[in-house]
């Protein structure tokens, strides 16, 4: 009974320490699972408030910088999140005091968070402008934004260091209860020793296992089991420890799961200071600029950044980054930025920099999106390609000139497969050459287009560029496009695109040096000759100075002689006479010498003054015969001249063809021997060579004279070459009379020859072409010229000339007319008699010392009391353009004819002007025309269509009218058929001009009733030519 009785206090014992121990772990487990739950409640609400806030304030910017209304919902759903977690949250915890008065904070924060947001959004929905917006989110919901992310960070710690506590809390609770357990068991187990002697061996292995259970359990094997199936005391005593074991075991699991999460938490914290620690290790030793944006400025920069930008880390800090942007790039970087705070994954972006220096630098960037210091921020890391975009640009400009190069080169140029010659790519060049497009011959091969004219090139040029490494400078022939065989100089190097052996082959088009060449051949064998017939003409030129020589000194001879006579004896009035006539032939014999000088020059230079009009031959043959006349009576020579009736007519200029006749006559008359005989006939001869008919006019000189050898015939009509050209047969004249007939017919469309054999006379021919009768004009009354006389006796007339002869001859010849006459030697006196004397007209050389005639002139005509003096130029200087600019009133050449000096001088002291009207729609060319004329002494007046002609016309009558053919209202053409079919206005000349090419031009203005046809090629020197020829007769010119 006792034993049963100490059993059961043992047992009463063990279960009231059993029941305490199972309590207070019981306690000690709901106390902690308690905080446990506010905890992690606590932590995943402010997980979701600072998820939900920053999704908030995200979708807000988004709305706001780009109106996207979806951003605005989720901003305002998360807002309500926001709310709900306030309410859920703070009504179902039952905080201390304390935790109640932390609570209302974070409340507050949220409340004062969700108001800033929602203020942004109403203020962006009431139309507030993009920049007030992002201000007042600077200002106000940045802020708000920071404040509850400052508030959640602290809630988190709090909570922290609440689970520590109880953690820390449990831990000693724990090792109170153990060990009062242990000590309580052990009591129990000494006790229990103390009666074992009065226990029986059926309670001692129980108690075994039980003391066994107990050591398990200060080892902390919680899972250890009595397993006694005894129903007595100690069986339930065993069962009971079972199960104060399997509390134990549950509540340490707890505790060893909150352990275990506590200690990943510092784990993840030390990884992170790691990490953090890393960061700035790799950030500080990258060779790329790393940096932090934050706010739109920047929060963290590393010194590579530092020293690609040249700012120092105090004037980055706070710099907005877009001020370093170039101005070109910054929208495009601008637009990467707010896309990476979308959300959008974004390929690196490659901008250009300013550094500090105002340097540009190039580089890439890629930016993350973080958060930094509790902060939303950017973090970039930006690449400084600068040398490699240089490189780039090298490159492409390089790629660019060689593409230039290669498609603008002149030389043809081709990319062609080593193995079978197939075109990879053409330039322009080639394709211009060979008349093939590009896409003809692109991936097609030489053989198939037959390019090489000879199958066997192209194994010899492969040949040449296995043995040499390259082709330079080949010759081959090529078959091109149209059939066409051309040589090309042909150059080849080894290239290589991707794995195929290729060749560039340049080439160059030589077909026409090749042929040029040729030439050139042929031509230096020309110039050979050419060279033997310089050779030829240069003993000409000699055997022609001499003639020259001869021809001029025998005159001047006999000149010198007879007027030495003359000065020395006192001959009778006969001879003198006599020998004034002979010195008066001689100067004559002078004077063609030289004049035929003059003309072969004016023709050689271009410079010989041609005039188109229509003439009959009669008149002009009938003339050079009466000027040969006294020479063919001196050899008692019998002249005849043959010629139909009603010849037609032929364009030229009269003067010229009289010289080519009286040349023709004066040769014939020479080698004619005494009592012989001339005949000159004149035929109008058709193109079958029938007489009568009307295709050319032919003109015939024939004498019964020494004759000409055949073989000499060509030779007569060449510069200073004369038959008979020897020390012993030397025959009269300089050789140049019929080379200027070949010119003068020749020039005229016509062409001159010689029929002739020794000892039986010549007859030299030449033909013109006749002017088809639908082309000629009505013929002018006939205007008998009237003798020349003085009109205005006792007029002074200042004569200017540095030739003291020349002086007196003007000073003898005026006076004998009856002008008073005052004579200056150089320009000086000439300016101070003129402006003392003021005389009446000038006659002015050119050619003077100290200040010639032009700069005289130009003196005079700026002097308000000169410049109304007309002068008149008398000079061996034929430059009458400058003349007239410079104020001239009339030029003409030394020698000059005297009765025709006299008629000019009466012209201009009588004053009268001709008029001229000019008709033209262009008002800057009439201007120009007019200035002109006036300036060259006619009375001009203007109209602008063919109307205002005619009303012109009617009021004033004008001598010529200067008449363009497009026009206005009227054309021209219009314009002359209503004048010619009005008899008062009839023979008004007519110039007509036009800027159009006109087939047939002047043919057809003469067939309307133009008097004369100039052409508008920008020279209009040729038309105030035509006006002068028009209305200045031989013996009057009107300036």
């Amino acid at each position: 009974m006792k034993l049963t009785l100490g059993f059961s206090i043992i047992v009463l014992l063990l279960c009231f320490i059993g029941f305490l121990a199972g309590t207070n772990f019981r306690n000690l487990k709901s106390q902690f699972t308690a905080v446990e739950n506010i905890v992690s409640y606590g932590l995943l609400a402010m997980k979701d408030v600072e998820t939900n806030a920053n999704k908030a304030y995200q979708e807000t910017m988004t709305y706001i910088l780009f109106d996207d209304t979806g951003a605005k919902d989720a901003a305002l759903s998360y807002l309500t999140y926001l709310h709900n977690i306030e309410i859920r949250y703070f009504s179902t915890t039952s905080p201390s005091p304390e935790q109640l008065a932390a609570d209302i904070v974070m409340a507050t924060k949220i409340k004062d968070y969700n108001f800033a947001i929602e203020s942004l959004i109403k203020q962006k929905d009431s139309g507030v402008s993009q920049i007030e917006l992002v201000e007042n989110n600077q200002t106000v919901a940045m802020p708000a934004l920071i404040a509850l992310q400052q508030e959640v960070t602290e809630r988190k710690a709090l909570y922290s260091e609440e689970i520590t506590q109880a953690q820390t809390d449990f831990n000693n609770t724990y090792s109170s209860s153990l060990r009062s357990l242990i000590i309580g068991i052990s009591v129990m187990v000494l006790f229990a020793m103390v009666g074992s002697i009065f226990i029986t061996r059926s309670i001692v292995h129980p108690l075994h296992a039980l003391h066994k259970g107990t050591e398990m359990i200060a080892q902390g094997n919680f899972a250890y089991k009595v397993g006694t199936e005894a129903r007595d005391e100690i069986g339930q005593l065993s069962r009971a420890f079972d199960r104060m074991t399997n509390n134990l075991s549950t509540s340490m699991t707890s505790v060893e799961r909150l352990n275990e999460e506590i200690n990943e938490r510092k784990r993840a914290e030390a990884a992170s200071r790691e990490a953090q620690e890393l960061y700035d290790t790799l950030a500080k030793s990258s060779p790329s600029g790393v940096y932090i944006v934050q706010g739109g400025r920047f929060s963290f920069v590393n010194p590579q950044f530092q020293r690609v930008s040249g700012y120092s880390v105090d004037e980055l800090l706070n710099m907005n980054p877009l001020e370093m942007v170039h101005p070109e790039d910054r929208e495009r970087v601008r637009n990467h930025a707010i896309e990476m705070l979308k959300g959008n994954t974004l390929s690196p972006c490659e901008f250009r920099v300013i550094t500090r220096d105002g340097g540009i630098r190039w580089g890439v960037e890629t930016t993350t999106s973080i958060i930094f210091k509790g902060k939303r921020a950017s973090l970039g890391n930006f690449i400084d390609i600068t040398e490699s975009k240089r490189d780039e640009i090298a490159l492409k400009e390089s790629e660019d000139k060689f593409s230039k190069a290669f498609r603008g080169s002149p030389a043809m140029i081709s990319i062609t497969t080593m193995k079978d010659g197939k075109f990879i790519e053409v330039n322009d060049s080639f394709a211009r050459v060979t008349g093939y497009t590009r896409e003809e011959v692109t991936s097609r091969r030489t053989n198939e287009l037959g390019l090489w004219a000879n199958a066997q090139d192209r194994d010899r040029m492969l040949k040449i560029l296995k043995e040499k490494g390259a082709v330079n400078g080949e010759e081959f022939d090529f078959r091109i496009k149209s059939g066409e065989i051309r040589t090309w100089l042909f150059s080849a190097e080894k290239i290589s695109i991707g794995s195929e052996p290729c060749l560039i082959v340049m080439a160059i088009d030589i077909t026409d040096r090749k042929r040029m060449e040729q030439q050139l051949e042929r031509h230096m064998e020309e110039v050979q000759a050419a060279n033997e017939k310089l050779r030829e003409l240069d003993k000409m030129k000699d055997s022609f100075l001499s003639t020259v020589s001869h021809e001029l000194r025998t005159p001047l001879t006999s000149i010198k002689s007879f007027a030495e006579i003359l000065l020395t004896y006192d001959e009778d009035k006969e001879t003198q006479r006599e020998f004034l006539n002979i010195i008066n032939q001689e100067s004559d014999r002078l004077t063609k010498l030289i004049n035929d000088f003059l003309d072969l020059s004016k023709i050689e230079a271009g410079r010989m003054q041609w005039e188109n009009k229509e003439q009959s031959m009669v008149p002009i043959v009938q003339n050079a015969i009466n000027i040969t006349q006294a020479l063919a009576k001196e050899k008692n020579l019998t002249v005849e001249f043959n010629a139909p009736k009603n010849l037609p007519v032929v364009s030229c200029d009269r003067d010229r063809l009289v010289q080519v006749v009286t040349n023709l006559l004066s040769n014939s008359i020479k080698f004619t021997p005494a009592e012989g005989k001339i005949t000159v006939g004149v035929k109008a001869v058709a193109a079958n060579g029938s007489n009568g008919g009307s295709d050319t006019m032919v003109v015939s000189i024939a004498d019964t004279g020494i004759g000409i050898a055949p073989e000499n015939h060509a030779l007569v009509f060449e510069k200073f070459k004369q038959v008979g050209d020897t020390l012993t047969d030397k025959p009269k004249g300089t050789g140049l009379g019929l080379p200027i007939c070949k010119e003068i017919v020749e020039h005229y469309g016509g062409k001159i020859w010689v029929e002739s054999e020794l000892g039986k006379g010549s007859v030299f021919s030449f033909s013109l072409p006749i002017v088809p009768p639908a082309e000629v004009k009505a013929p002018l009354p006939e205007v008998k010229e009237k003798p020349v006389e003085v009109v205005q006796k006792g007029k002074l007339i200042l004569v200017v000339d540095d030739e003291e002869n020349i002086r007196h001859f003007l000073n003898h010849e005026l006076t004998k007319k009856g002008y008073s006459v005052i004579v200056a030697a150089n320009g000086k006196e000439a300016l101070q008699m003129a402006r003392e004397r003021c005389p009446d007209l000038i006659t002015l050389d050119i050619q003077m010392p100290d200040i010639n005639g032009f700069d005289v002139t130009t003196l005079l005509k700026n002097d308000e009391e000169t410049k109304d003096i007309p002068i008149l130029i008398l000079s061996v200087i034929e430059d009458k353009d400058k003349a007239y600019k410079l104020g001239a009133n009339d030029c003409m050449t030394k020698p000059f004819d005297n009765e025709e000096l006299v008629a000019r001088i009466n012209r201009l002291l009588i004053g009268t002007k001709k008029t001229v009207l000019v008709v033209d729609d262009d008002k800057s060319l009439v201007k120009s025309v007019k200035y002109h004329l006036e300036h060259r002494g006619y009375s001009t007046y203007v109209a602008y269509d063919g109307k205002q002609a005619l009303e012109m016309v009617e009021s004033h009558r004008p001598d010529c009218i200067v008449l363009d053919i497009i026009m206005p209202n009227m054309d021209g053409y219009e314009v002359i058929k209503t004048l010619k079919a009005n008899p008062e206005t009839a023979n008004i000349r007519i110039v007509l001009v036009t800027g159009i090419e006109i087939d047939g031009g002047r043919v057809k203005a003469l067939s309307v009733g133009a008097t004369e046809y100039v052409p508008k090629s920008g020279d209009f020197n040729k038309l105030y030519e035509a006006i002068d020829n028009i209305l200045v007769s031989k013996t009057a010119i009107s300036r």
